[in-house]
């Protein structure tokens, strides 16, 4: 950083010149980067550092807004929507995969573009991924969306998925909604360690129900977290780890 300075300042660049550009700097890009990156922004632009060097800082999902570019963070995957094709324009195929990521300051859409989609594959819900070079957009209903291109990497930290034993079981309710069709809804509390996360499960199978044992180890491969809560469409989305049965004791 101090050659950076002398450099700059050999241009004729006084200290509180410098500071004004450092502040411009910073307020362009809504105060999400240090002094030590918006330094080193100002010596590219002045010709001192070449113009292909990248610089990206980690953010929050709060901080982003639409059209950023080089955006570094660390965030769970909420909800994997899985991997679709579509026609480019040039009649060949190309892939597009969705989700929802959080951090403890909010939640986004993530959108992951051809080769790149393919790692949704292997995460599962709770997955933890750091995300490099992402850039971002406006959604069409104008929420926020945070795109991994040719240029971007998601690294995992870790592949996800909820294990616990299945603490406590609720009976299942039935009822009907207001288009008249009927639907199930069956509650249990999963507990990880010394955590306990309440589940809700819509129109599980009879033989789902009938393999459901309190004390039975399972992993919630795909659902929805809010407020802690897990929200499962379908009972496919859970997985039965061993039938062997752990002592509850309240």
């Amino acid at each position: 950083m101090e050659d950076l300075l002398s450099a700059i300042k050999k241009l004729g660049i006084s200290e509180e010149e410098l500071k004004k550009l450092i502040e411009e700097r910073s307020k362009k890009l809504g105060y999400l980067i240090d002094e030590e990156v918006a330094l080193r922004l100002i010596a590219r632009d002045l010709g001192i550092l070449p113009c292909n060097t990248t610089f990206s800082t980690e953010v929050k999902i709060k901080d982003l807004l639409p059209n950023m570019r080089s955006v570094t963070l660390s965030v769970t995957l909420e909800k994997n929507f899985g991997i679709k094709e579509f026609d480019k324009k040039n009649g060949s195929k190309g892939k597009v995969g969705r989700g929802i990521i959080k951090d403890e300051t909010g939640t986004a859409f993530l959108v992951v573009w051809n080769e790149k989609a393919e790692i949704l594959h292997k995460l599962k819900i709770g997955a933890q991924i750091i995300i490099k070079q992402a850039y971002t957009k406006e959604g069409i209903d104008g929420s926020l969306e945070i795109h991994i291109g040719e240029k971007s990497n998601i690294e995992i930290l870790n592949e996800g998925g909820i294990r616990g034993v299945l603490w406590k079981l609720y009976d299942p309710i039935e009822y009907t909604k207001s288009d008249g069709n009927k639907v199930k809804l069956i509650c249990f509390i999963i507990k990880e360690r010394e955590r306990e996360r309440r589940v809700f499960l819509w129109n599980p199978s009879e033989e789902f129900l009938k393999n459901l044992i309190e004390g039975m180890e399972i992993e919630i491969i795909e659902g929805r977290i809010k407020n802690e809560e897990i929200y499962v469409n379908n009972d496919s989305h859970i997985r039965i780890l061993s039938v062997n049965t752990i002592p509850i004791t309240t």
